[in-house]
């Protein structure tokens, strides 16, 4: 064979797999942005609106507290550009059995269903940016009464220096049902395949504590609180399994 046939041969053999690859690249270029907005139009999750607003909770639903006296001291108001939703349950309870501004507590309720929502800040966050000291953070056991399951749950604990008193706080997620105690696993939980709804809240009890003081007593009444107040969320407000699950 001379060596202008065997040239033109080699030539012809490449010829074909360059056309070849060529021409799928091609496709890919032509088919792969609508393939790709089929697949996040398909698998994308919606909103989901709780079951009844947050402001029907009722203090009555609790057995350990009371609605707090007039005069209480936290926070009056914190609007939806505060905490970035408008579905905001603000509850200042009391322990049954105290008197005054003794047993104190709030429970601090947000939920966001938009797939696009920003999980907020967390407490220890929002009170160093306000100037407040953390003392400690850590694990705060939950005791979920009359939950159907899970029975048992875990909230981060927080305590943070004020000029008057500590703040002592309990909180965590709720994810689609799963309970969660940071932002990065809230954002995962969110992601994960299965439920075409989404929704998450920040579920928070908050109370004081004199200034250096041993802050477990009053750690014990957030823990309480929460132990109470989440499974009426669970069972009567958040969306159901179910309802995330339809098509």
């Amino acid at each position: 064979m001379s060596s202008a046939t065997s040239k033109s041969v080699s030539r012809g053999w490449m010829q074909w797999p360059f056309a070849v690859c060529a021409g799928l690249l091609l496709l890919a270029a032509l088919g792969l942005d609508p393939l790709l907005t089929n697949l996040a139009e398909r698998y994308r999750k919606t909103s989901i609106m709780p079951r009844q607003p947050l402001a029907n909770f009722s203090a009555e639903c609790l057995p350990s507290f009371k609605p707090a006296p007039e005069g209480s001291p936290f926070i009056d108001h914190q609007s939806d550009n505060d905490v970035g939703t408008d579905d905001i349950l603000l509850l200042r309870l009391q322990e049954a059995g105290a008197d005054g501004l003794d047993g104190q507590v709030l429970l601090f309720v947000t939920y966001y269903s938009d797939p696009d929502d920003k999980v907020p800040h967390t407490p220890e966050v929002c009170y160093r940016q306000i100037g407040g000291v953390v003392r400690s953070i850590g694990s705060a056991p939950i005791t979920l009464s009359a939950s159907r399951s899970p029975k048992q749950t875990t909230a981060r604990s927080v305590v943070i220096e004020e000029p008057a008193v500590d703040a002592v706080i309990a909180y965590l997620f709720c994810t689609n049902g799963r309970f969660e105690t940071s932002r990065n696993a809230v954002r995962l939980a969110m992601g994960l395949p299965g439920d075409k709804r989404v929704y998450f809240c920040k579920i928070e009890a908050v109370t004081s504590s004199p200034r250096g003081a041993d802050a477990d007593p009053a750690m014990a009444r957030c823990r309480k609180l929460l132990g109470e107040a989440i499974p009426v969320l669970i069972n009567d407000f958040l969306p159901t399994q179910e309802d995330l699950r339809k098509r």
